[in-house]
């Protein structure tokens, strides 16, 4: 049986706001380089879970800038090493959550799931980043493993 956690209704009127908000794509602002947005909320007391880190790329940054955190990745892949491999193993909360070109690979009704998880790991007033490849470039189409195309507005409600 499918599990939804939230109604058409609720995902129509939270994807009105977002339109309501940014008018466009056209209109959101740009980021080049995430780890320099990520790096802005960060101190050397934060503790970071990378979703989907594959290589920790992202924690060589993090750490080089704030040597004090605590940098966390999850990731299937068992042939990397990660903290976790399953994010019901998690028994920790989390200031900061990167959840970068993961969540199209799921059916919406997992990524919905994946969503709530995350939620319930992140602390009060904590930061979610997440991205999906731009629906709009012929480069969406080289993975065949993306299983859920997300505009922003859906990603953002």
């Amino acid at each position: 049986m499918e599990t939804i956690l939230a109604s058409w209704s609720s995902l129509y009127t939270f994807r009105k706001m977002i339109k309501r908000r940014w008018r466009s794509v056209w209109k959101l602002p740009v980021v080049k380089k995430r780890q320099d947005l990520i790096l802005e909320e960060l101190d050397e007391n934060a503790r970071v879970l990378d979703v989907g880190a594959h290589s920790r790329d992202l924690g060589d940054f993090l750490l080089k800038h704030c040597p004090g955190l605590i940098y966390k990745t999850m990731d299937i892949d068992k042939e990397k090493t990660h903290d976790y491999y399953s994010l019901d193993d998690i028994d920790i909360s989390f200031n900061l959550i990167n959840l970068s070109e993961v969540i199209e690979h799921l059916p919406f009704d997992k990524g919905s799931m994946l969503l709530k998880k995350i939620h319930d790991i992140l602390v009060p007033g904590g930061i979610l980043y997440i991205s999906t490849p731009n629906l709009h470039h012929p480069n969406r189409f080289w993975d065949i493993d993306h299983k859920t195309p997300y505009r922003y507005d859906e990603i953002g409600a």
